[in-house]
């Protein structure tokens, strides 16, 4: 259930972004050494302080800032590729819907969107974290997902995880012209 074990598509996909790439969620960081290791220009975000603080020690670009916020204050187009995983599970309608609409605007045209997210069953087994039950949403399935990503301007394609408690999206936004 762990982007970790997804790494390798994640990474050929990224491989072809026009840009740096920003991985939302970055934690410690260790998405980000791997996509910076692999010869792509990368940066994380988070909003959860002691993590990225305690990050911070290392030569990683790493902020403590939201989603939202950041790409707020990121430019048009300027993003070759963004990675989300651990954060559009929860997400209602109307929140995908702003994100979609906000990383259109910040990702450049053929830039790689790559999304990491459990399936429902995971999220709604036993042992899911409390803040499944909490939240205003559930994780879409894949193919929804690939059909949200096709109406936004993205050629996108999904892999399930060998277990099939996780899938992993990667789409390319077709040569538009972002809007905003």
């Amino acid at each position: 259930m762990c982007i970790r074990d997804r790494i390798e598509p994640a990474l050929a996909a990224l491989a072809k972004a026009p840009g740096r790439v920003l991985h939302a969620a970055s934690g410690d960081g260790w998405l980000v050494r791997r996509i910076v290791d692999s010869g792509v220009d990368a940066y994380g975000i988070d909003p959860r302080t002691p993590i990225v603080d305690a990050a911070e020690l290392g030569v990683l670009d790493l902020r403590n800032e939201s989603l939202p916020d950041h790409l707020r204050a990121v430019a048009a187009a300027a993003l070759g590729g963004i990675v989300l995983s651990g954060t559009v599970e929860g997400m209602a309608g109307g929140e995908r819907n702003e994100l979609l609409t906000a990383v259109g605007t910040r990702l450049a045209p053929e830039g790689t969107l790559v999304i990491h997210s459990v399936d429902r069953a995971t999220w709604e087994a036993t042992d899911a974290p409390y803040e499944a039950d909490l939240a205003p949403g559930r994780p879409l399935r894949p193919e929804t997902w690939c059909r949200l990503l096709e109406e936004h301007g993205y050629a996108a394609n999904a892999r399930t995880g060998p277990d099939g408690t996780d899938y992993l999206i990667t789409a390319v936004r077709g040569g538009l012209t972002p809007y905003e």
